[in-house]
């Protein structure tokens, strides 16, 4: 058996590191932007939700039909209203924005206030909860975030990394 010229061997033993260095690198970089991607949502929901909870704050001293009327106000006025929903202790809805009421997200079962992705009718959510305790009771705030585009995005950067980086990989060998 005829054994391989050093020059094959060197060629292939770059070929192998260089396709481990891009495919570690492809993989820290997509995990970097969903990280980073969730990380920005989830600062944005935690504002939101933070705002409706200083609203009520506010208006805490009124009776739960009076803070209904206030959150709705509240909510045509603030454009960030779209995907929000407050509930009373017994999970009955003291405001819900009408697009929360379409895709009629659910409140979690838990009292966590780590943000969480769900899937509603085929759309990929990211959901945060909180409690807001008043002189009227505890209610449940809960805020949410479509994340279509942004998984549109990161497909798209995902078959960008699969495509270039055997492209990339194989001109690196044939200029060897």
């Amino acid at each position: 058996m005829k054994r391989l010229p050093i020059r094959v061997k060197l060629t292939a033993w770059y070929f192998a590191v260089l396709a481990l260095t891009f495919a570690l690198f492809g993989a820290i970089a997509f995990l970097a932007m969903k990280k980073s991607t969730e990380e920005t949502v989830d600062e944005s929901l935690r504002g939101r939700a933070l705002s409706i909870q200083e609203f009520m704050e506010r208006e805490g001293s009124a009776e739960p039909e009076g803070l209904k009327h206030g959150l709705r106000e509240h909510f045509e006025l603030s454009a960030e209203g779209d995907l929000a929903q407050v509930s009373d202790q017994q999970g009955q809805w003291i405001y819900r924005s009408q697009l929360m009421s379409r895709y009629d997200v659910p409140l979690p079962e838990s009292n966590g206030s780590t943000p969480y992705n769900l899937q509603v009718g085929g759309l990929p959510f990211r959901v945060f909860a909180t409690e807001v305790h008043l002189n009227t009771g505890t209610y449940r705030i809960l805020v949410a975030a479509a994340m279509d585009d942004f998984d549109e995005a990161l497909g798209r950067f995902k078959w960008a990394l699969l495509l270039f980086g055997p492209l990339l990989l194989l001109l690196a060998a044939a200029g060897r």
